[in-house]
């Protein structure tokens, strides 16, 4: 069985809201779309107020679910990424950075200080 890519890879829009502004409006969609199709990646909000993402499955299949038994299975993901991007919520725009050193997905992620901590 193959699962439909779209819907698993986030592409068209970027939620945003403050606390202000969601208690106030609700929350508001920007048209901004990653540098590339991506699931199952992680993003932070840095101490500069960037939003850094990393990694996630990239193949152009997403997700695909691997039968065992009748009842039974998962999804794998045949591409995995290795990019480390930074997002401006201000100027809305996307900056590649240096790929980490090893690709990436389902894992976790969290920002302290000037650093991006990534498990697993």
């Amino acid at each position: 069985m193959k699962v439909s890519p779209s819907l698993f890879v986030m592409l068209a829009t970027i939620a945003v809201a403050s606390a202000h502004s969601l208690k106030a409006y609700g929350w508001q969609g920007i048209d901004v779309r990653l540098p590339k199709k991506l699931s199952d990646h992680t993003a932070s909000v840095g101490s500069d107020g960037l939003m850094y993402i990393a990694g996630g499955c990239d193949s152009p299949d997403g997700n695909v679910y691997i039968t065992i038994s009748n009842d039974s299975g998962f999804f794998d993901c045949d591409s995995i990424s290795s990019s480390f991007y930074s997002f401006d919520p201000i100027t809305r725009t996307f900056e590649t950075l240096a790929d980490m050193p090893r690709p990436r997905y389902r894992h976790s992620s969290s920002a302290l200080g000037d650093r991006v901590w990534l498990i697993g």
